[in-house]
């Protein structure tokens, strides 16, 4: 998994790919790619209003993480979206994808598309499995429309940009899946100091049970963000070794002598065929 842990290098710390963002892996021409990212957003878009209106409380459907991840997800295709567009280079897809090294620095909004991307991921990732694992035997079926939406369409979808895009991931970012987190919990502190709301979930019910909910709390700002980044990092390592194998076609480097050989040759061919001319002029 060297791939994901190359940050580490301090040249690579803060490099991005910025033709990562505007165009596919597989050999997928950029239209096709914007087209791909039009429909997932209009889908995702369309699956949030018809969650919202079968909803029973409208006025409370964002204090649920799944909720929220929801509308993180639409943020992130959105953006994500926006780049492909306003983002994209000029240049031709064959020439883009013969591109070893893209030295082109990294602009605020692929940082911005970066963090959506991660925590979009490493979210989904979380609310799928703890849905599964805690509540999914007390709450509505899974195959309920939308909770099928929230807890399987949800990470299928972020599995599918991982294999569609070109957006490089490393271990360090698994930062940015616990500033998600953090953010999560204050959200429920807030509403639990507020008294608004206590206990949004079971487990986490800071009224009742409060040493059981910092536990939890604490495991999903320390722990939750770290395992559902090795889990993004090792299928962005099973996508690389594809890619590598299966994907786009190597591209080698143009050899530096065997240029100069062909210069060589062709000054040769050129002053043979001057030689010929001269000679076979009359006097």
């Amino acid at each position: 998994m060297s791939c994901c842990f190359n940050a580490f290098r301090r040249q690579n710390f803060c490099h991005l790919d910025v033709q990562g963002f505007t165009s596919a892996e597989w050999g997928i021409p950029r239209w096709a790619f914007i087209l791909y990212r039009t429909v997932v957003f209009l889908y995702w878009l369309a699956v949030i209003v018809v969650c919202i209106v079968q909803f029973n409380d409208v006025s409370n459907y964002f204090i649920y993480l799944s909720h929220l991840g929801q509308l993180l997800m639409l943020m992130y295709f959105a953006a994500a979206l926006m780049v492909a567009i306003y983002g994209g280079s000029t240049e031709s897809d064959k020439l883009i994808s013969a591109k070893i090294e893209n030295k082109e620095k990294a602009k605020w909004y692929h940082w911005i598309v970066l963090v959506l991307y991660v925590m979009s991921f490493d979210n989904s990732v979380m609310v799928s499995v703890s849905y599964h694992l805690l509540l999914a035997d007390k709450t509505a079926s899974v195959f309920e429309f939308g909770s099928f939406q929230k807890h399987v369409v949800n990470v299928l979808l972020m599995l599918n940009e991982l294999f569609l895009n070109r957006i490089p991931v490393n271990f360090w970012y698994f930062l940015f899946a616990t500033m998600w987190s953090l953010i999560y919990a204050i959200v429920s502190l807030s509403l639990h100091w507020s008294e608004v709301n206590s206990a949004v979930y079971v487990v986490i019910d800071y009224a009742n049970s409060p040493v059981q909910a910092w536990l939890v709390t604490c495991g999903v700002i320390v722990f939750c963000p770290l395992i559902t980044h090795l889990i993004f990092c090792l299928c962005y390592f099973v996508k690389m070794y594809l890619v590598k194998y299966c994907g786009r076609r190597k591209v080698v480097a143009p050899d530096k002598t065997k240029s100069e050989d062909s210069f060589q040759q062709q000054d040769s061919k050129e002053l043979m065929e001057l030689t010929a001319s001269v000679e076979q002029s009359p006097l």
